[in-house]
């Protein structure tokens, strides 16, 4: 089974093996895209490596890692109008064989996820400086943006306030307020992690959630 996208959790990996047979064997992909396919992982990287390692063999891309373990990728046989060098694939991670272009993933990079709101563009990098500001830097986060009417409801979903609860609020205010005069009331919930909206594919926590 080759799949590509989002990560197959282990319990889709069971139905799969269920309906089809015990000893199927799973292969991934990995690229986007800006760069097309650049990366694979085999069965055999699995046992080796563990299930997040990816080669991108060197003649295929070149891959580089900043200072922040951000991966960078340039696809160096895709023909493409307009070449796509050190592309940001959103994605942070590590080096197990540089040489052979084996790395191991380790999650999204927490700028990577960004939303247009009014006239800011928020990425979760910033809602975790709000979190940080207030004493949560700890805690889980979701900014959801339901529309109503001609005007936005903003709402952060946390896993816990209990500790600072009233300068959150104050400071998702202050930084919503300076997006524009729809993007009101703003309240902060006290929340469940059941109530965050989770990727239907692979169940992670989305850092938005923009509703109409």
């Amino acid at each position: 089974v080759w799949y590509a996208g989002e990560a197959l959790p282990p319990a889709q990996e069971a139905v799969v093996r269920e309906a089809c047979h015990p000893d199927v064997a799973f292969y991934s992909i990995y690229g986007s895209a800006e760069v097309g396919i650049v990366g694979y992982h085999t069965p055999a990287m699995r046992a080796r490596y563990g299930p997040r390692a990816f080669r991108l063999p060197p003649h295929v891309a070149r891959a580089e890692l900043d200072a922040e373990g951000r991966l960078l990728v340039t696809n160096l046989v895709r023909l493409t109008l307009a070449p796509v060098a050190r592309f940001f694939t959103g994605d942070c991670a590590e080096w197990i064989d540089e040489g052979a272009g084996v790395l191991r993933l380790c999650g999204r990079h927490p700028n990577s996820a960004s939303l247009p709101l009014g006239n800011r563009l928020l990425t979760y990098g910033d809602v975790r400086a709000w979190l940080a500001a207030a004493g949560g830097e700890h805690l889980l986060a979701q900014l959801r943006v339901t529309a109503r009417g001609p005007h936005y409801e903003v709402t952060l979903l946390t896993s816990d306030t209990a500790r600072c609860h009233s300068a959150l609020v104050q400071r998702v205010r202050h930084e919503i307020q300076q997006c524009g005069d729809a993007f009101h009331p703003v309240t902060v919930r006290i929340v469940g992690s059941s109530e965050f909206r989770r990727s239907a594919t692979s169940q992670k926590l989305l850092p938005f959630d923009y509703r109409v």
